[in-house]
Protein backbone atom coordinates (compact mmCIF):
# COMPACT_ATOMS: atom_id res chain seq x y z
CA UNK A 1 0.00 0.00 0.00
CA UNK A 2 2.83 2.28 1.10
CA UNK A 3 4.87 1.27 -2.23
CA UNK A 4 1.28 2.07 -4.50
CA UNK A 5 0.88 5.54 -2.91
CA UNK A 6 3.81 6.50 -3.59
CA UNK A 7 3.44 5.84 -6.91
CA UNK A 8 0.55 7.43 -7.37
CA UNK A 9 2.07 10.68 -5.51
CA UNK A 10 4.38 11.11 -8.93
CA UNK A 11 4.23 14.43 -10.23
CA UNK A 12 2.21 15.35 -13.26
CA UNK A 13 3.38 14.28 -16.74
CA UNK A 14 3.71 18.09 -17.60
CA UNK A 15 6.12 18.83 -14.18
CA UNK A 16 7.92 15.69 -14.86
CA UNK A 17 9.33 16.86 -18.80
CA UNK A 18 9.19 20.34 -18.15
CA UNK A 19 13.07 20.71 -19.55
CA UNK A 20 11.97 19.02 -22.50
CA UNK A 21 9.00 20.43 -23.32
CA UNK A 22 10.80 23.73 -22.58
CA UNK A 23 13.14 22.90 -25.02
CA UNK A 24 10.74 21.87 -28.33
CA UNK A 25 8.96 25.14 -27.42
CA UNK A 26 12.25 27.29 -27.86
CA UNK A 27 13.54 25.25 -30.70
CA UNK A 28 9.84 25.75 -32.29
CA UNK A 29 9.85 29.33 -31.89
CA UNK A 30 13.25 30.40 -33.23
CA UNK A 31 12.53 27.67 -36.34
CA UNK A 32 9.53 29.85 -36.89
CA UNK A 33 11.56 33.32 -36.21
CA UNK A 34 14.39 32.14 -38.74
CA UNK A 35 11.79 31.07 -41.29
CA UNK A 36 9.74 34.14 -40.80
CA UNK A 37 12.94 36.10 -41.31
CA UNK A 38 14.22 34.26 -44.61
CA UNK A 39 10.60 35.02 -46.21
CA UNK A 40 10.66 38.41 -45.25
CA UNK A 41 14.01 38.85 -46.67
CA UNK A 42 12.93 37.45 -49.84
CA UNK A 43 9.62 39.42 -49.83
CA UNK A 44 11.47 42.42 -49.33
CA UNK A 45 14.61 41.69 -51.92
CA UNK A 46 11.25 41.44 -54.61
CA UNK A 47 9.51 44.24 -53.32
CA UNK A 48 12.75 46.14 -54.30
CA UNK A 49 12.77 45.29 -57.68
CA UNK A 50 9.05 46.04 -58.61
CA UNK A 51 9.47 48.96 -56.56
CA UNK A 52 11.76 50.42 -59.68
CA UNK A 53 10.40 53.38 -61.68
CA UNK A 54 8.45 52.00 -64.12
CA UNK A 55 9.02 48.22 -63.63
CA UNK A 56 6.80 45.16 -64.75
CA UNK A 57 6.41 42.62 -62.34
CA UNK A 58 6.52 39.65 -65.46
CA UNK A 59 6.37 36.77 -63.02
CA UNK A 60 2.49 36.53 -62.60
CA UNK A 61 1.94 37.49 -65.95
CA UNK A 62 3.01 34.15 -67.14
CA UNK A 63 0.68 31.45 -68.24
CA UNK A 64 2.62 28.02 -68.18
CA UNK A 65 0.35 25.76 -70.56
CA UNK A 66 1.13 29.31 -73.13
CA UNK A 67 4.78 30.04 -72.26
CA UNK A 68 6.49 26.54 -71.46
CA UNK A 69 8.25 26.09 -74.99
CA UNK A 70 10.47 23.30 -73.81
CA UNK A 71 10.54 20.95 -70.69
CA UNK A 72 7.69 20.99 -67.87
CA UNK A 73 7.95 24.38 -66.03
CA UNK A 74 6.80 24.82 -62.45
CA UNK A 75 5.27 27.69 -59.86
CA UNK A 76 5.45 27.10 -56.72
CA UNK A 77 4.22 29.91 -54.31
CA UNK A 78 4.99 32.78 -57.08
CA UNK A 79 8.39 31.00 -57.68
CA UNK A 80 9.11 29.83 -61.07
CA UNK A 81 10.81 26.35 -61.36
CA UNK A 82 12.93 24.85 -64.46
CA UNK A 83 13.02 21.86 -65.89
CA UNK A 84 16.19 19.78 -65.36
CA UNK A 85 16.36 19.25 -69.08
CA UNK A 86 18.49 20.29 -72.28
CA UNK A 87 17.20 22.98 -73.58
CA UNK A 88 14.46 24.02 -71.34
CA UNK A 89 12.79 27.34 -71.84
CA UNK A 90 9.85 29.74 -71.34
CA UNK A 91 9.02 32.43 -72.76
CA UNK A 92 8.19 35.73 -71.75
CA UNK A 93 5.35 37.35 -73.74
CA UNK A 94 5.78 40.99 -73.12
CA UNK A 95 7.37 42.97 -75.84
CA UNK A 96 10.45 44.83 -75.02
CA UNK A 97 11.18 48.24 -76.02
CA UNK A 98 14.52 49.40 -77.80
CA UNK A 99 16.58 49.96 -74.10
CA UNK A 100 15.68 48.46 -71.15
CA UNK A 101 16.90 46.57 -67.87
CA UNK A 102 15.62 43.01 -66.80
CA UNK A 103 15.96 41.86 -63.59
CA UNK A 104 15.79 38.34 -62.21
CA UNK A 105 16.24 36.63 -58.42
CA UNK A 106 17.88 33.16 -59.54
CA UNK A 107 19.06 30.39 -57.30
CA UNK A 108 20.50 26.76 -58.38
CA UNK A 109 18.33 23.97 -56.91
CA UNK A 110 20.10 20.95 -58.14
CA UNK A 111 24.04 19.44 -57.93
CA UNK A 112 24.34 19.04 -61.51
CA UNK A 113 26.11 22.37 -62.32
CA UNK A 114 24.39 23.01 -65.55
CA UNK A 115 23.59 26.53 -67.02
CA UNK A 116 21.06 29.19 -66.88
CA UNK A 117 20.79 30.99 -70.42
CA UNK A 118 18.14 34.52 -71.33
CA UNK A 119 17.31 35.49 -74.42
CA UNK A 120 16.70 39.05 -74.95
CA UNK A 121 15.93 40.81 -77.87
CA UNK A 122 18.85 43.13 -79.37
CA UNK A 123 18.53 45.84 -82.33
CA UNK A 124 15.88 43.72 -83.83
CA UNK A 125 16.97 39.86 -82.63
CA UNK A 126 17.50 37.84 -80.17
CA UNK A 127 20.98 36.70 -78.45
CA UNK A 128 21.40 33.87 -75.94
CA UNK A 129 23.18 35.04 -72.91
CA UNK A 130 24.70 31.21 -71.36
CA UNK A 131 25.94 31.99 -67.45
CA UNK A 132 27.91 29.07 -65.84
CA UNK A 133 27.91 26.64 -69.81
CA UNK A 134 29.60 25.29 -71.76
CA UNK A 135 30.97 21.70 -69.80
CA UNK A 136 33.03 21.08 -66.35
CA UNK A 137 34.99 24.44 -66.24
CA UNK A 138 31.66 26.85 -66.29
CA UNK A 139 31.90 30.12 -67.96
CA UNK A 140 29.43 32.69 -69.23
CA UNK A 141 29.38 33.83 -72.98
CA UNK A 142 27.09 35.51 -75.52
CA UNK A 143 25.82 33.01 -78.45
CA UNK A 144 25.86 33.70 -80.89
CA UNK A 145 28.63 36.64 -82.14
CA UNK A 146 29.42 36.51 -85.68
CA UNK A 147 27.84 33.20 -86.13
CA UNK A 148 29.64 31.21 -82.97
CA UNK A 149 30.36 31.13 -79.14
CA UNK A 150 31.65 34.75 -78.04
CA UNK A 151 35.04 35.15 -76.85
CA UNK A 152 36.36 38.59 -77.67
CA UNK A 153 36.76 41.04 -74.73
CA UNK A 154 33.59 42.17 -72.67
CA UNK A 155 31.61 39.04 -73.87
CA UNK A 156 33.02 35.99 -72.06
CA UNK A 157 33.81 35.25 -68.61
CA UNK A 158 35.56 32.51 -66.76
CA UNK A 159 34.44 32.05 -63.53
CA UNK A 160 31.52 30.06 -62.16
CA UNK A 161 28.68 32.15 -60.82
CA UNK A 162 25.77 30.20 -59.05
CA UNK A 163 26.38 28.17 -56.05
CA UNK A 164 23.69 25.66 -54.61
CA UNK A 165 20.82 27.27 -52.83
CA UNK A 166 22.72 30.60 -53.38
CA UNK A 167 20.14 33.18 -54.31
CA UNK A 168 21.80 35.73 -57.07
CA UNK A 169 20.73 38.99 -59.13
CA UNK A 170 20.83 39.07 -62.43
CA UNK A 171 20.87 42.67 -63.90
CA UNK A 172 20.99 42.53 -67.79
CA UNK A 173 21.13 45.95 -69.44
CA UNK A 174 20.49 47.08 -73.07
CA UNK A 175 21.45 50.31 -74.37
CA UNK A 176 22.03 51.44 -77.98
CA UNK A 177 24.72 49.28 -79.39
CA UNK A 178 25.58 47.79 -75.79
CA UNK A 179 24.77 44.94 -74.06
CA UNK A 180 25.81 44.46 -70.08
CA UNK A 181 25.12 41.73 -67.96
CA UNK A 182 25.88 41.59 -64.16
CA UNK A 183 25.23 38.57 -61.82
CA UNK A 184 25.38 39.91 -57.93
CA UNK A 185 28.45 42.10 -57.92
CA UNK A 186 30.12 40.32 -60.90
CA UNK A 187 30.24 42.35 -64.38
CA UNK A 188 29.81 38.71 -66.19
CA UNK A 189 29.26 40.62 -69.88
CA UNK A 190 30.27 44.38 -71.03
CA UNK A 191 29.68 44.05 -74.89
CA UNK A 192 29.54 47.36 -76.96
CA UNK A 193 29.38 47.20 -80.82
CA UNK A 194 27.31 46.44 -83.87
CA UNK A 195 23.97 44.01 -82.78
CA UNK A 196 23.59 43.02 -85.98
CA UNK A 197 26.80 40.84 -84.90
CA UNK A 198 24.84 39.00 -82.60
CA UNK A 199 22.50 35.86 -83.34
CA UNK A 200 20.02 33.13 -81.61
CA UNK A 201 21.04 29.25 -82.21
CA UNK A 202 19.05 27.55 -83.95
CA UNK A 203 17.41 25.43 -81.54
CA UNK A 204 17.08 27.96 -78.94
CA UNK A 205 14.51 29.69 -81.03
CA UNK A 206 11.24 30.39 -79.55
CA UNK A 207 7.97 31.88 -81.14
CA UNK A 208 8.01 35.56 -80.07
CA UNK A 209 11.34 36.86 -81.28
CA UNK A 210 10.47 40.21 -80.02
CA UNK A 211 10.19 38.63 -76.54
CA UNK A 212 12.72 37.38 -73.84
CA UNK A 213 12.69 34.25 -72.55
CA UNK A 214 14.68 31.78 -69.60
CA UNK A 215 16.14 28.77 -70.37
CA UNK A 216 17.72 26.23 -68.43
CA UNK A 217 20.52 23.28 -69.45
CA UNK A 218 19.79 19.80 -67.59
CA UNK A 219 19.27 21.97 -64.20
CA UNK A 220 17.17 23.28 -61.98
CA UNK A 221 16.75 26.67 -61.05
CA UNK A 222 13.99 28.45 -58.80
CA UNK A 223 13.58 32.27 -60.22
CA UNK A 224 11.77 34.67 -57.79
CA UNK A 225 11.28 37.44 -59.70
CA UNK A 226 11.25 38.51 -63.33
CA UNK A 227 10.87 42.74 -63.70
CA UNK A 228 11.01 44.30 -66.97
CA UNK A 229 12.36 47.76 -66.87
CA UNK A 230 11.37 49.81 -69.77
CA UNK A 231 13.85 52.91 -71.07
CA UNK A 232 11.34 55.59 -73.14
CA UNK A 233 12.31 55.69 -76.28
CA UNK A 234 15.62 57.97 -77.57
CA UNK A 235 14.81 61.27 -79.33
CA UNK A 236 15.76 60.97 -83.61
CA UNK A 237 19.03 62.95 -84.10
CA UNK A 238 18.37 66.29 -84.72
CA UNK A 239 18.38 67.21 -88.73
CA UNK A 240 19.30 70.99 -88.35
CA UNK A 241 22.48 71.56 -89.71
Amino acid sequence: MRARMSSDRRPPFVVRHFGMLAWALGFLAVACVGTGLYLDSQAAERERWIGEPGAIDLLPRIDLTRDSIVGTWGLQGGVLISPEVPEGRLQLRHRVPQEYDLILLVERRSEEFRSFHLGLPVGGRQVLVTLDGFGPEPRSALEFLDGKVSSEPGSVHDEPLFALRETRRVVCSVRRGRLRVAVGATRVIDWEGDFGRLGLPEHWSVPEPGSAFVGTWKSRFAVRQISLVPLPPLPAPSTKK
